[in-house]
């Protein structure tokens, strides 16, 4: 085989090799539940990026459920380096999608679905979290549900 030849094929094999690899850009879609501290701090932890790969996601959506008598005082999506440390934030646009009735109890829904660009690289991690506090005093508030949906690709 000439050498022209074989180099030619070495980089074709190359190229289909790298493209077929773990380079290659995989849809990435992951929806969880918040676990609620205390009833009004709820966090979602999402799983660590793996070594190699880097996370870029692209869409955020979140539903939020708590009882009537509170606000919501707070609500974003971390980024957080492998120390835990908070490298930058989004705010969704939580908007009210009206009252829900759940036994004896008026509940508050509310809805975000927001287009983002944010990347995390190997070792860190994303974490939405909500804080409900009480209309008066800051008291806490009472979260029935809190779940987030990120999609993204992962590279």
């Amino acid at each position: 085989m000439a050498p022209s030849r074989y180099y030619g094929a070495a980089l074709a094999a190359f190229c289909a090799a790298w493209m077929n690899g773990s380079s290659q850009a995989a849809d990435y879609q992951r929806y969880q539940n918040g676990a609620c501290a205390a009833a009004s701090l709820c966090n979602i932890n999402y799983p660590v990026v793996p070594a190699g790969r880097t996370l870029r996601l692209s869409n955020l959506s979140c539903y939020l459920r708590f009882s009537n008598l509170s606000r919501i005082y707070g609500a974003q999506l971390l980024l957080l380096n492998a120390s835990g440390v908070v490298i930058m934030a989004v705010t969704p646009r939580l908007a009210p999608q009206g009252e829900i009735t759940v036994g004896n109890n008026i509940e508050l829904a509310f809805a975000s679905n927001d287009n983002i660009k944010v990347v995390a690289a190997a070792g860190q991690r994303f974490r939405a979290y909500v804080d409900i506090r009480v209309n008066s005093g800051g008291a806490i508030g009472t979260v029935s549900q809190y779940a987030c949906h990120i999609s993204g690709d992962l590279t």
